[in-house]
């Protein structure tokens, strides 16, 4: 076997990083995860068992001296990645970090300045830039025939507990700056936001977005279902009109006409979750990102731009009068 030319460590082996990152190691060409930490020093030797990881550790500066890796995944607590990825970034390491990559707009920017003092790359899990399905998406809007971007709209649900007051900024965050970023990689910077909501346990929230290039887009965000869906339409002024459903098909006309699709067979085994997801194309881009120092997506400074679009979110949730917010950075 040949030597692996980056070295990966990863701190976190939580629920997310056990049914996502973890299992999508195995398509990291030239590529190997050297050790993992985690708290629970068990649960982190279980998960390394399962993967081929060599060394397991519970304090993670031990496991950067000792391992010395090129790059480290971050997937722990939202509220840590932050300060963790400003201390790796300081100590001259590549850094992927889940997303939310903040737990606020001025944290963010920290992040963006410590990738800007060590130059190093510092990515942020928005999978859904490197979902098959959206990059189709995102190859229509590029082409000449999709015109200029006019209108999106995206329908996103989720079945979960309700949700109390005090976690309410929380869980948004968590939750609606996936597709937040994924209107920013579709359409482009957003410039000004009105967002309005039914509050309770049981929310609804509608956002209307201005991009930078003219369009207009919106998002509806709701845990009032039984269950998740995402739905996004797109279209251009070129007769051109997109539909990605569920993050993973898509279908695509132009004046009524299809001209492209994408399906995944599941059944057949043609698709595989951890690509159609994103998943494994998103680490796939950290490690080649390492390879050639620079990163093209999912960068911090795209990630400190969807959050400043959150932000704007919810001081228009909260101005009472459901007044427009512009996007600060």
């Amino acid at each position: 076997m040949a030597t692996p030319d980056v070295r990966l460590c990863i701190i976190g082996a939580g629920g997310h990083a056990r049914r996502n990152i973890y299992p999508s190691l195995y398509r990291l060409e030239g590529a190997a995860v050297v050790a993992n930490c985690d708290l629970d020093g068990q649960l982190a030797a279980g998960v390394a068992s399962r993967h081929g990881i060599d060394r397991s550790y519970t304090d993670y500066p031990r496991m950067l001296d000792e391992q010395r890796p090129d790059g480290v995944i971050v997937c722990i607590n939202p509220e840590m990645h932050a300060r963790l990825a400003v201390e790796l970034l300081d100590r001259g390491l590549h850094v992927y970090t889940e997303k939310p990559n903040a737990p606020g707009l001025a944290e963010s920017q920290a992040v963006v300045r410590a990738q800007e003092r060590s130059g190093k790359v510092c990515m942020v899990g928005y999978k859904k830039r490197f979902a098959p399905a959206y990059r189709k998406a995102k190859e229509v809007i590029d082409s000449g025939g999709f015109g200029r971007p006019a209108a999106m709209s995206v329908v996103r649900t989720c079945g979960g507990p309700p949700v109390p007051a005090d976690r309410f900024r929380a869980q948004l965050l968590d939750w609606t700056c996936h597709t937040l970023d994924l209107a920013t990689f579709l359409f482009g910077p957003v410039t000004a936001v009105q967002a309005f909501a039914r509050p309770g346990e049981r929310y609804a929230l509608t956002v209307n977005l201005s991009h930078a290039n003219g369009a207009a887009s919106q998002q509806l965000f709701t845990n009032a279902t039984g269950h998740a869906i995402e739905q996004v339409f797109l279209c251009g002024d070129g007769g051109v009109e997109v539909t990605v459903e569920n993050s993973i098909n898509l279908q695509a006309a132009r004046f009524g006409r299809p001209f492209a699709l994408h399906r995944p067979s599941f059944t057949t085994g043609g698709g595989f979750s951890d690509i159609e997801q994103g998943f494994a194309g998103e680490l796939a881009a950290f490690v080649e990102a390492i390879r050639t120092g620079r990163a093209n997506e999912a960068t911090i400074q795209q990630a400190t731009h969807t959050l400043a679009v959150f932000e704007a979110m919810m001081r228009s949730v909260g101005s009472g009068d459901h007044a427009p917010m512009e996007v600060i950075e």
